[in-house]
Formats: structure tokens, C-alpha cells, sequence
């Protein structure tokens, strides 16, 4: 029977590990040794749908991640679990809108960029709005019909792109934000 590989303390020692991608296939539940790892960028691609092991996302409190990207089923009730002593300067939230909710975000006030899956609701923008390093926000609407970008208008200062968004609809998307967001939309 193969051996499933529960933490990262193996990697300890390696000096030069500053990128790291789990698996959604993965059996891994500890994180700690990632505070004994120079990994800066996590991509942590969690089973959010599936049973089996998760990774407990408090077990990678101290880490040094400033690029997060993860689809974790924790974000259903928002990023409560993600420790806040990580120096987070970019957040990808890779779970689609109906799976995660950005609320708790507030408490990473180093976070320059956030890209996510869906449209927000509008505590979720209050509470980016909060952010003050903000500078790109970027929100993938393909397969969305309708979304409400009303609430969008609490971040003025922040630049927008818009993915998904079909090419005869810019005109009507951008009606409904103010004149001074800085608004781009791709693909």
C-alpha cells in the first residue's frame, strides 16, 4: 500500500523551495513546516467537493506566503481559517462564487491583488474596500449572466478587470460603473 504523505516536514532544509503546489489529489493535512520553508508563493488546490483529507489551513500559521492561490472548502464561510500572520500580498481564490466567501479579508491589510471566481456581494467589497494597499482586483464572470457590479463602486481607487465578460456586453457593464473606475476587461 503506498505511503500518503501527510505533512511537508520532509521539505524542511530545502533553501530554495519559494514555490509550492498542492494538489487537489493530495493527502496532505499539516501545514506547519511551511514556517520553516522559504515558500512565498502557495498554490493550494485543495478537494472542496470531495471527502478525504483537507489541508487544515490553520496548521500554516508563521509562513512567509505572500501569494496565496487556493480553492480550499473552508472558504464557504469566508477566510476566517487563512492565518493572518501570512504577509499576503496576493490573493487567488480559485473556488467558484456559490463555494467561498471573501469575508474575513480585511484582516490582511498587506494585500495588493485579489482575483476571484464570480461576483462579490457587497460586504464582500466593503471589506476590500477596507484594504489599504489595494491596487487590482480582478473577478472571472464567464458563465455569468446578470451579475450586480453595483457594489463595486466602494473601490474607486482600485483597478478592475473583468474576465468573461462577452465583448457586446462591455458597454452595458461599464454603464453601471462610475466614470472614474478604472475598468478592463479580458478574455
Amino acid at each position: 500500500m503506498p505511503t500518503r504523505c501527510r505533512s511537508l516536514d520532509g521539505l524542511i532544509g530545502c533553501g530554495r523551495l519559494d514555490t509550492l503546489l498542492v494538489s487537489g489529489y493530495s493527502a496532505l493535512e499539516d501545514l506547519s513546516a511551511l514556517a520553516q520553508l522559504p515558500v512565498t508563493d502557495l498554490r493550494l488546490l485543495g478537494r472542496p467537493y470531495a471527502g478525504g483529507p483537507v489541508a487544515k489551513l490553520a496548521t500554516f500559521d508563521g509562513a512567509w506566503v505572500r501569494r496565496l492561490a487556493i480553492k480550499h472548502r473552508d472558504l464557504r464561510t469566508g477566510l476566517y481559517t487563512v492565518p493572518d500572520s501570512l504577509p499576503l500580498t496576493e490573493l487567488v481564490v480559485d473556488s467558484p462564487a456559490r463555494s467561498r466567501s471573501l469575508l474575513g479579508v480585511r484582516r490582511f491589510p498587506t494585500l495588493e491583488a485579489v482575483s476571484v471566481l464570480g461576483p462579490l456581494s457587497a460586504a464582500e467589497v466593503g471589506e476590500l474596500a477596507e484594504l489599504p494597499k489595494l491596487r487590482r482586483l480582478v473577478l472571472d464572470l464567464t458563465g455569468v449572466e446578470g451579475a450586480d457590479l453595483s457594489p463595486l463602486d466602494a473601490l474607486t481607487a482600485v483597478e478592475i478587470q473583468l474576465c468573461g465578460v462577452h465583448s457586446s456586453d462591455h458597454e452595458t457593464v461599464r454603464a453601471v460603473l462610475p466614470t472614474d473606475m478604472r475598468v478592463e476587461f479580458a478574455g
